[in-house]
């Protein structure tokens, strides 16, 4: 326990509600939606950094309700009888809150816990052996919580009697979304009103209960959050207790769910769309060099224009503003959560605002108005031309060019028709495709491909998942033979990067783009009290060899990003680096780096890398693991054009998947190594 008591001792000094979110009180419940914008900016603005303030409430409370969190988990999803729904815990737990503060001491408090475990009843004795589980596939089951010396010797009998009768069986609050597919926990919903935003403290902290135990026992991706959940927890509870208004309450929701890293967080509901607003301006815009920049004005906008740097919005730096809403704002990866921070700047009330840009001629200010509804926001992003073209390039190839997020699945036999003949197709998904996959492969592979492999979370058995290996496609005739290039960014998310797993297996595919969103996966819903739903990759994706996706996303074999300069000038930088005779082998490439290829690749004991460069360049050729990690720089040096090699010592890398980076000038190129015993 003595651990435990550091922990919370930490939370409770450093990382309080009123620090985070209490040091001015808005409620937007009682405020003009008109003033929703500057109010939201100015109270994230100040209420971004960590205070040193006391809590009312004390630790022994908070260490209760830790316990009691995991008691409570527990028994919900292992107890036969909580398990038929025959009793439901929420309701028994909600009346036992009361109790938990106020008992006199350990002995009144496992009292309650023995009461809260043994309300179900005895649970039922097995009638078959309890399955076999490799420990690979059991990391969302750690139980050895039982032993902690909290816990009174008749509480730690309850808890394993629970375990050791605990048998896989259907669960009346866990679902499937489809066979082998996601959790779903639709029946879940009990003190979820509609109408009640701000609940009182008891269903706050259920709100709480109910989904860090979803979390612990059914994301596929827990092994790989930044933060251990245990002190996730300890870090909310504080939150959720002491919220004085529904903001407050939501907002440490949104903390909640930023902790598990994932691009599929959204948490909706609540006053969470009335605080940061439903309207958009009449431009779009990025991050783009490490600022925030005006992508694509629209015509009726006059002043600012594609290209332009923006320094401030309605007086507040764009930097503090990006970092003080980044503390509530989902991601996968940094790349992911700067890409929804400025979606969330962009957004708020229909009225005006102030913003100033800098450009070539210097820094000025403009009054825009938000008068967009998504719709109209999203359908101003959309390309205007054609869904599907074809090209002849001044080298001599001819490229074919399709933009999924307009493609339709009864459009593909056209499309694919009309560039039958092309050298390459080159797909565009800097965006969000219309599930035209499942039809595309058809036309591209002579048989059914083993496109991925899912770690499916057992909903019969919590904390255990097991494998599943998708395939699609069929046995046509005759399929496609040009090359496959595919285009993507951070705007690549979910079956964007799924419909890249699937056409990247075309035989020459290149990869063209920067990092994507990495969250590939069904997404499952949690519902909570205060009219609150929050969403989690429910489905862990792989490529076939077991490369991880999520929060890593598609990796490139060609990294090309936008430039500031670029925008300015109109450019697609990306597609214009795609439409390059030299990647279907009809000339040379004009980028400083001709190519990349590892041999033998999978590695045993060594590897060589040949490259060749066509002009003067500094290189450096980097290993990096799954997570992004530099492992090892094997060159760092400046070479003149010409063919090169260089050795890799596979001895010196563990078993498992990496990537070799080469970077010359501002290109980079990135090949998998896959490294075996």
């Amino acid at each position: 326990m003595k651990k435990l008591t550091l922990l919370f001792i930490c939370f409770l000094t450093l990382n309080l509600v009123r620090g985070q979110i209490m040091l001015e009180t808005v409620d937007l419940q009682t405020v003009n939606p008109d003033l929703v914008g500057n109010i939201r900016n100015d109270f994230l603005l100040e209420n971004s950094s960590l205070a040193n303030i006391s809590s009312p409430k004390t630790q022994e409370y908070y260490e209760r309700l830790f316990y009691t969190c995991k008691v409570w988990g527990f028994v919900k999803y292992f107890h036969s009888e909580t398990a038929n729904c025959s009793i439901n815990l929420d309701s028994i737990f909600i009346q036992k809150m009361p109790a938990i503060e106020t008992a006199a001491g350990n002995t009144e408090f496992n009292q309650i816990l023995l009461d809260l475990i043994t309300s179900p009843g005895e649970p039922a004795l097995p009638t078959i052996p309890l399955p076999v589980v490799p420990d690979s596939l059991r990391y969302n089951l750690n139980l050895d919580w039982f032993q902690d010396e909290v816990f009174s010797q008749p509480v730690k009998d309850a808890l394993d009697t629970i375990r050791s009768r605990f048998r896989p069986r259907p669960h009346c609050l866990v679902g499937e979304a489809f066979f082998n597919g996601n959790p779903t926990f639709d029946n879940d919903i009990l003190y979820n009103s509609n109408t009640v935003l701000y609940p009182e403290e008891s269903l706050r902290i259920l709100a709480l209960f109910r989904y860090w135990n979803v979390i612990n026992y059914f994301y596929p991706y827990k092994n790989i959050i930044d933060q251990d959940w245990d002190e996730t927890l300890a870090e909310i509870l504080p939150l959720v207790t002491e919220a004085q208004t529904a903001t407050e309450y939501n907002l440490a929701l949104l903390i909640l769910a930023k902790r598990i890293n994932d691009s599929h967080a959204f948490t909706t509901g609540g006053l969470l769309t009335p605080f940061f607003g439903t309207f958009y301006p009449r431009f779009t815009a990025a991050a783009v060099q490490k600022e925030t920049v005006i992508t694509k004005v629209h015509s009726s906008v006059s002043g600012i224009k594609a290209g332009d740097i923006i320094r401030s919005v309605d007086g507040i730096q764009i930097a503090a503003l990006r970092d003080s809403i980044a503390f509530y704002t989902k991601g996968s990866n940094e790349a992911a959560v700067s890409a929804n921070v400025i979606e969330d700047i962009l957004l708020g009330p229909n009225n005006s605002f102030n913003v100033s840009v800098e450009n070539e001629n210097g820094i000025s200010e403009y009054t825009l108005q938000r008068n967009w509804s998504p719709a109209n926001f999203f359908n101003f992003q959309q390309n205007t031309g054609p869904v599907w073209f074809d090209t002849i390039m001044a080298q001599g190839c001819n490229f074919g060019y399709v933009d999924m997020a307009r493609l339709t699945a009864t459009q593909v036999g056209s499309m694919m028709t009309d560039l039958w003949n092309t050298d390459a197709i080159v797909f565009d998904l800097r965006n969000y495709p219309q599930g035209t996959l499942w039809t595309l492969v058809n036309y591209l592979f002579t048989k059914p491909i083993h496109i991925a492999s899912f770690t499916v979370p057992d909903r019969q058995y919590p904390g255990v998942l097991y494998w599943y290996d998708e395939f699609i496609g069929s046995y046509p005739p005759e399929v496609y033979t040009g090359k496959v290039i595919i285009l993507f960014d951070i705007r690549t998310i979910s079956q964007a990067e799924y419909t890249c797993m699937g056409l990247e297996q075309h035989p020459g595919s290149i990869k063209i783009g920067s990092q994507t969103k990495a969250a590939d996966g069904n997404v499952s819903m949690i519902y909570l009290p205060g009219n609150i739903t929050t969403y989690f990759t429910g489905l862990g994706t792989f490529y076939p060899d077991y490369s991880p996706t999520q929060r890593i996303g598609i990796v490139p074999d060609i990294e090309i990003k936008p430039t500031i300069e670029g925008i300015r000038q109109g450019k697609d930088e990306v597609l214009d680096y795609a439409f390059n005779c030299a990647l279907v082998g009809i000339n040379n490439l004009t980028a400083p780096n001709e190519g990349l290829n590892i041999y033998p690749n999978p590695v045993l004991t060594s590897a060589r890398l040949d490259y060749s460069l066509s002009q003067n360049s500094e290189v450096t050729i980097e290993i990096h693991d799954m997570s992004g990690k530099i492992i090892s720089t094997l060159l760092k040096t400046t070479q003149p054009a010409g063919k090169y090699t260089v050795e890799v010592d596979g001895s010196e890398l563990p078993t498992g998947v990496f990537y070799c980076r080469l970077k010359t000038g501002n290109q980079v190129i990135t090949k998998k190594i896959i490294k075996v015993r």
